[in-house]
């Protein structure tokens, strides 16, 4: 299970891009990897 903090952390970057961000914005913002936060706003869609 992951953690709090990990999940509310996919939430954010999901709920970003679902704004319009690209997945390059948001993996910026968030400092991640594009691919990851591509992958999370797949699994949140």
């Amino acid at each position: 299970m992951p953690s709090a903090l990990f999940l509310d952390l996919r939430e954010r970057v999901a709920a970003a891009l679902a704004k319009g961000a690209s997945c390059l914005q948001g993996a910026a913002r968030f400092k991640f990897s594009v691919s990851s936060a591509c992958r999370w706003s797949e699994r949140f869609r």
